[in-house]
């Protein structure tokens, strides 16, 4: 009748027992001289290793195996815990991205922009859009390898060595289906790693091979342990730090940072093309200011008295309209330009225009000689502008001819857009550009 061993495998059954089934396994590989194998080194960087392995290839370099021991004492060694804290830095840093982009996006389309929402509420829509992709981002990547640290695994990340292997009692698992004992082994084929268990007997099983190729993307140290002297039972006499591993944050505080600059920029590029004011009725200040320096003008009556004796009888056979000269003695209404007569006059009456329409003012001047120079300036730097006496429209509160840009506008929309282009021509010839307005005109 024999007994069962129960008693616990120690570090040291298991490192005797991975040395010997090391140099079966890699007994027939080719080499030029010795095998040479050791336990418990220690580089002066902080790595440590429980077992090593190294012989010349044919080609001389070094052929170098080394494995990491774990009993149910350190069974923490290769139990994954979930990095938090690295996975909140990561979210927040896509989290950033993304909300950069969106309100790019969204600024470029008009459909959330500082105007619309204010200061505050924009600040309140990118808080809330920045918690929001942040969240999703944590959701999505939280079941990812990047953020389930072992700390067996990431210590052969540190340096590399040809084949690294993991060997650990068959008491440190409940069982193969424990969530702990799957993700270490999901982890040893994501990153090539071989994997073995020891019972009590020594016995080796051999779970994952190692992968023959390296499958890191970046390049790893290669470390001379044979040079170090053995310490035995390293891992007893100096408390390891598991989490000595772990990544640094900066390069998603960076990200962070970059992107409120970015978003700083984003938002000083709407204010520099901040929306065109609309005039309603003369309620802008700058006009009521302009009122007030008139002085002696007073605001136009709602209603038009006609006295049938000041009419004016109809002529017949009316010439064309004729330019308009400096020594014209009549009262101008309208001054517009054509593109085969040049610039011609009309009065009130023979405007013909009729309703609500829509002007992009350039500003308003007291004379039509005022007005007429400041179109000939215009026209220097290739803008064509128009004047109309505030005398033909019904909603006037001051006197004087505005000046204003190309046609009159049906509707608002075509206003705005033209006002638009005319901001950027005027920026474009390093003009000021803020005083262009939309004018509503009432005929």
């Amino acid at each position: 009748m024999s007994l069962i061993n129960t008693e616990p495998i120690s570090e040291a059954t298991i490192k005797r027992a991975m040395l010997a089934f090391m140099k079966s396994y890699y007994k027939f590989r080719p080499r030029t001289g010795e095998t040479i194998v050791n336990t418990d080194r220690i580089h002066p960087n902080g790595i440590i290793v429980d077992g090593y392995l190294e012989f010349p290839k044919e080609d001389g370099s070094p052929f170098v195996a080394t494995f990491e021991a774990t009993s149910a004492a350190t069974a923490k060694e290769v139990k994954y815990t979930i990095q938090t804290n690295q996975l909140t830095w990561d979210a927040m840093a896509a989290g950033s991205i993304l909300t950069v982009i969106v309100m790019a996006i969204l600024w470029r389309a008009n459909i959330i922009t500082v105007f619309q929402t204010g200061w505050t509420g924009t600040f309140i829509v990118l808080v809330a859009l920045f918690a929001a992709l942040s969240g999703l981002c944590y959701y999505i990547a939280h079941p990812f390898i990047r953020y389930r640290y072992i700390p067996a695994v990431e210590q052969f990340k540190q340096y590399h060595a040809d084949e690294q292997w993991i060997a650990l009692s068959n008491d440190v698992f409940a069982s193969n289906d424990d969530t702990e004992f799957l993700e270490l082994r999901n982890q040893c084929v994501h990153f090539g790693f071989g994997l073995a268990s020891i019972n009590n007997d020594e016995h080796v099983n051999l779970l994952i091979t190692p992968a023959r190729e390296e499958l890191f993307t970046h390049h790893r140290r290669s470390l001379k342990f044979s040079d170090n002297p053995a310490m035995v039972g390293i891992k007893n006499s100096i408390p390891v730090n598991l989490d000595r591993f772990r990544r640094s944050y900066m390069t998603q505080a960076i990200i962070c940072g970059v992107s409120v600059i970015a978003l700083s920029g984003l938002f000083f590029k709407q204010w520099s093309q901040r929306q065109v004011q609309y005039v309603q009725g003369g309620e802008i200040k700058h006009f009521q200011d302009l009122e007030k320096k008139l002085g002696d003008y007073q605001p136009e009556p709602n209603d038009r008295i006609i006295n049938p004796k000041d009419a004016i009888p109809i002529k017949k056979n009316v010439a064309d309209y004729a330019v308009a000269t400096t020594d014209d003695k009549t009262e101008v209404g309208l001054y517009v330009y054509s593109p085969s007569e040049g610039y011609l006059t009309y009065d009130c009456a023979r405007a013909g225009v009729r309703g609500r329409k829509y002007v992009v003012q350039d500003q308003i001047c007291e004379t039509f000689d005022e007005a007429r120079n400041r179109i000939i300036k215009l026209k220097a730097f290739g803008l064509i502008a128009n004047c109309i006496s505030l005398k033909c429209t019904e909603n006037a509160t001051s006197r004087g001819y505005c000046v204003y840009y190309e046609l009159i506008f049906n509707d608002q929309s075509s206003a705005n857009k033209k006002a638009m282009a005319i901001k950027q021509a005027l920026i474009s010839l390093n003009l000021p550009s803020d005083f262009v307005k939309i004018r509503v005109l009432d005929f």
